[in-house]
């Protein structure tokens, strides 16, 4: 089944010239592309609220609105649309501010093709599903770190925190004012040699290392955790990013050590019963003999 055609809602005040565009654009494209024409802002703006369509060509010089402000608009009515502006050699610069603020790409009237043209569109569309991907992605892992009580930081090759999740607020305080910070500091003193050990192999090896550890609160209060590291590669393949996945393991710590007490405890009341049983039954032994003694005698 063929995909079906790209919407390209065409916004030129200059009729002659949108036409030529149109057919440019039906001609290279060759039954991929449909287009639709708007003159005005007024009239883009009431184009956009209709769905399909795919993509912006913009003039920024209409009747009614200029320069930046015309891209600006038409981004708020249609956030997620790719748009290519078309501009004069004498707007060039606010054409390039524009692609600062969003915009996928600008043409120089008079200075492109219809396969340049079409190029443009290709990459334009391209790029906006790699970026709508990436925002999911990022949208994703946000929710996912916001509604998880373990603890995820990514920290960059040095330790410095790069990022903390929201679960970080009742452990180590507000997540933005970690951002920077040296990682290491806040893991207790007698643990922190250890971690830095465990840190340089994760990136000797770029693999995963679990460890655990205690963080020494501002409070001065210590939580145990259990933490699994893993390394994020850059494009050539070396350690850019180390990413951190804790557990907070501090109530089952306690709950051992309260156990392990409660054993000895239970231990040496048992020993101690031994000993009391043992000096009973001598007690009873010498007690018996005596009466035997006792018993015998003339």
């Amino acid at each position: 089944m063929s995909a079906s055609p790209t919407q390209i809602l065409l916004v030129e005040d200059e009729a002659p010239f949108a036409e030529i565009l149109r057919e440019i654009l039906l001609h290279e494209g060759q039954g991929r592309f449909t287009v639709s024409i708007a003159g005005r802002l007024t009239e883009t703006l009431e184009q956009l609220k209709r769905p399909g369509n795919d993509l912006v060509l913009l003039d920024l010089s209409l009747p009614d609105q200029q320069g930046l402000a015309t891209f600006a608009a038409v981004k708020r009515a249609a956030p997620a649309l790719p748009v290519i502006v078309l501009t004069g050699l004498n707007d060039e610069e606010v054409a390039l501010q524009a692609v600062r603020e969003g915009a996928q790409d600008y043409l120089v009237k008079g200075e492109f093709d219809g396969r340049l043209l079409t190029r443009a569109i290709r990459y334009a569309l391209e790029r906006n599903q790699i970026e709508r991907k990436l925002r999911q992605s990022e949208e994703f892992f946000r929710l996912i770190s916001e509604n998880v009580s373990d603890l995820i930081a990514v920290v960059d090759t040095q330790g410095r925190r790069i990022y903390n999740s929201p679960s970080y607020l009742h452990v180590l305080g507000a997540p933005e004012q970690l951002r920077g910070s040296d990682s290491f500091a806040s893991i207790h003193p007698e643990d922190r040699d250890n971690i830095r050990q465990v840190f340089q192999r994760v990136l000797a090896q770029r693999g995963g290392q679990r460890a655990e550890y205690r963080f020494l609160l501002p409070n001065g209060a210590v939580r145990h955790v259990e933490s699994q590291s893993n390394v994020i590669l850059d494009e050539a393949g070396e350690p850019a990013k180390i990413i951190i996945v804790s557990r907070d393991v501090t109530e089952r710590i306690q709950a051992d050590q309260q156990l392990r007490r409660a054993w000895t405890d239970l231990q040496k009341s048992h020993d101690d019963l031994q000993t009391t049983q043992q000096q009973l039954i001598q007690s009873e032994k010498l007690e018996a003999v005596s009466t035997f003694a006792a018993g015998a005698a003339p």
